[in-house]
């Protein structure tokens, strides 16, 4: 159980110490936010454009693994990836899912050489 805990307790602390201490010794959150309440509407869609030109150009990296990948088909798959990334849990070990796509992929089992 604690084992569990621990990853998920090590990404909160890290992400405390960043945001809490590293971060606030080089900017003022209080400026950061002033600045983004001082933006205009078309600055603020130009944000949005730049961030929607962003997932392109990350599916052509998928694309350059997987040339068979259309420009769409890559974007479906940084986007899916990034989303499953945040939200779902780890697998329970190193080799877990391994071991699970061993099992479904139709590839034959490894067996390991006893020593």
């Amino acid at each position: 159980m604690w084992r569990r805990l621990l990853r998920p307790a090590l990404v909160i602390a890290a992400l405390g110490v960043v945001f809490g201490w590293l971060l606030p010794q080089f900017i003022g959150y209080k400026e950061v936010w002033e600045a983004l309440t001082e933006l205009d509407a078309w600055e603020i869609v130009i944000l949005f454009a730049l961030a929607l030109a962003r997932v392109p150009t990350e599916a052509l990296m998928y694309r350059a693994f997987l040339p068979s990948l259309g420009v769409w088909r890559g974007s479906e798959a940084y986007l899916s990836s990034n989303f499953a990334g945040q939200l779902l849990p780890p697998p329970s070990g190193p080799r877990a899912a391994h071991r699970r796509r061993s099992r479904t992929s139709g590839y034959p089992r490894h067996r390991r050489r006893r020593s």
